[in-house]
């Protein structure tokens, strides 16, 4: 069995640097300890002596863990009965990790059966991967950034892959870049390393799965000109800047020039860019990136030159210094890149492109974690930084800081959320069916954006509680004028009734009467000083229970109003008839007692007869029964 080294040369120098030729020294001397070394990274395992393989493997990580820390050895190793298979092998291997193809499976699980060492065998496209303690990856969301530095081309210039040219970029067809920056910060950290990973080990990188990473420096793509074409007169500074924006549609030459380039017609884009003219910084940013697109990045410097001259604001400034000094350190002129981003940030503190990519430069610089602090400061920041390859060898602590400032965001959010469902719980009883579903639905979404999505749905459930917040105090005030409003009313019933109550004579019959007044009143003023109360909203369902019974009471003394009313009414018209029928009668039985005795009312004995007497009598009964039922009582 052979054991062939493949060298990643880019994550080699990436992580060790001047120390390159010394690893490769120690790999070799540490294999050729253990095993016959039969050519330049090609060594002979004889039977029963596979298992040496991962103590090698772990004596290099120890050596260089200092150096290493979370990024795998960057060599891959090829088990094969013959060294010539290794031609065979079409595939990106990753780093740190031993494969082998489909014949040589079984001599591989027998040389393990008599050993105590734990292995697996899985499937790694059409190879298999042999998995021992050395090979596992660490315990992180994305442990598999080294598989970035694993293709044969230049680092792309728009997305830092390194599997195609920079003119043959994914993320050149995606025609709203920008839109899919939005779907990566609204997908969660993990959920985000599941997908790629299982668009490079499952699905043979397929693009619609590898998306996010593409596209992920928006604003170096042809796409984003629509930006700085057509909203420069809004956007004046980044910090103004929301991928959100929806940029119009124009025409013209600068139009025409513009969605050419977005779909690669070179010529015909530099045509419309040169007939708009070099004095519309538009006409030389389009250029620029025609340019940058041709490889020519002399001529990409000088255009961008012009359009820095010919821009106004901040926003646009600060882009095209970026842009100069972007297109410096892709050409390996990194001091100069370093000094282009300090002026693009001295014009606009808040340009964020200029700021990663000065960060990103000192800490390959330095390799100090915390020169990447201060990306994590931002939403946009930390996406970029979450998958950036070049962070590999702090991965673990970058996840950990990163997992920090997402607990803390959603521990924030969930309190402001907890006061809403706290509120709610307390409406609830006193809602519609269709209010509390309505309510359920909104609340049950923010969740999902708090625990599943990204930071920006977490900054998105926020805004959308604050909101819900506002809107169920609004609830509450609505209800606390509907709370005014009944005791103001039953305020009047009262008062009517308490008039009505102050001036009736038969209080002692009717106890009753004053009895509920009186627990009226106590709901009226215990309800007003409830109203005066700080946080009304554990109070409403008590209050309106309270308001509606006290307007039970309030129903059922009005009815007793008028009972009572007719009972005093009927008293009145007795005492009004019994008077005047008495003094009447009184009146008449004076005038016909004198006349019995006064000689002057001699002759009218007919008169004063007693059915004279009896009929004048039923007279005046009939006019008092008259004059006390026709009387109006008030």
């Amino acid at each position: 069995m052979y054991l062939q080294v493949i060298e990643h040369s880019k994550l080699l120098h990436f992580v060790f640097k001047t120390q390159s030729p010394e690893i490769r020294l120690y790999l070799d001397d540490v294999f050729s300890r253990e095993f016959l070394k039969k050519d330049a990274r090609l060594f002979e395992i004889k039977k029963g002596r596979l298992h040496e393989l991962n103590d090698c493997l772990e004596k290099v990580k120890v050596n260089y863990s200092n150096v290493l820390r979370n990024c795998p050895i960057p060599f891959s190793f090829f088990l094969s009965k013959n060294p010539e298979d290794l031609s065979k092998v079409k595939i990106p291997l990753r780093a740190g990790k031993i494969y082998l193809l489909d014949n040589l499976k079984k001599d591989v699980d027998s040389e393990f059966k008599e050993v105590p060492l734990f292995h697996r065998l899985q499937r790694w496209y059409d190879l298999i991967e042999l998995v021992l303690p050395s090979t596992v990856d660490p315990k992180m969301d994305f442990f598999f950034k080294d598989i970035f530095w694993t293709g044969k081309e230049k680092f792309c210039f728009f997305c830092k892959s390194t599997w195609h040219p920079l003119e043959n970029c994914p993320a050149l067809a995606e025609p709203e870049a920008r839109k899919l920056f939005i779907d990566l910060i609204n997908t969660s950290f993990s959920k985000l390393s599941q997908i790629l990973w299982k668009g490079i080990s499952e699905e043979n990188f397929v693009k619609e799965k590898l998306k996010y990473f593409y596209i992920r420096h928006f604003y170096l793509l042809p796409e984003f000109l629509k930006i700085l074409f057509f909203k420069a007169d809004e956007v004046k500074h980044w910090a103004q800047f929301r991928p959100e924006i929806e940029p119009p549609v124009r025409g013209g030459d600068i139009g025409i020039g513009l969605d050419s380039l977005i779909k690669k017609r070179l010529d015909i884009a530099e045509k419309k860019f040169k007939s708009a003219g070099e004095e519309d910084y538009k006409a030389s940013l389009g250029l620029c990136y025609v340019n940058i697109l041709k490889k020519d990045f002399k001529q990409a410097i000088y255009f961008v030159e012009n359009a820095f001259e010919k821009s106004i604001t901040p926003f646009l400034k600060s882009y095209a210094l970026f842009l100069k000094g972007y297109i410096a350190e892709f050409a390996g002129d990194e001091l100069v890149a370093e000094e282009l981003y300090k002026e693009a940030l001295k014009i606009d503190s808040s340009c964020l492109p200029a700021q990663y990519h000065l960060n990103l430069l000192l800490y390959r610089q330095t390799e100090d974690f915390r020169v990447i602090k201060p990306l994590l400061e931002n939403i946009y920041g930390i996406y970029l930084a979450y998958l950036e390859p070049f962070f590999i060898k702090d991965q673990k602590q970058l996840e950990e800081l990163v997992y920090q400032r997402l607990n803390q965001k959603r521990e924030e959010v969930s309190k402001r959320l907890k006061e809403v469902e706290d509120k709610f719980h307390l409406l609830k009883e006193i809602m519609s069916e269709k209010e509390i579903e309505s309510y359920e639905q909104q609340i049950k979404t923010l969740r999902e954006y708090i625990y599943e999505g990204g930071l920006k749905k977490i900054e998105r459930a926020s805004e959308l509680s604050l909101e819900l917040n506002f809107e169920l105090q609004g609830y509450i005030f609505n209800k606390i004028r509907l709370i005014q409003n009944k005791v103001q009313n039953l305020q009047q019933d009262y008062e009517t009734l308490r008039s009505f109550w102050t001036s009736y004579p038969y209080k002692r019959e009717d106890s009753f009467f004053g009895d509920t007044l009186k627990e009226i009143y106590h709901v009226i003023s215990d309800t007003n000083r409830k109203l005066k109360s700080r946080d009304l909203s554990k109070f409403i369902k008590l209050i309106l229970k309270e308001l509606e019974g006290a307007q039970k009471r309030i129903e059922k003394l009005k009815k007793a109003k008028e009972e009572l009313n007719k009972k005093w009414i009927f008293r009145k018209r007795v005492y009004e008839f019994s008077k005047n029928f008495i003094i009447l009668e009184s009146l008449l039985t004076i005038f016909y007692t004198g006349g019995h005795f006064l000689s002057v009312f001699k002759g009218f004995e007919n008169v004063l007869s007693f059915g004279s007497f009896f009929f004048i009598s039923l007279v005046f009964l009939i006019f008092c029964l008259l004059s006390a039922y026709l009387k109006h009582y008030e």
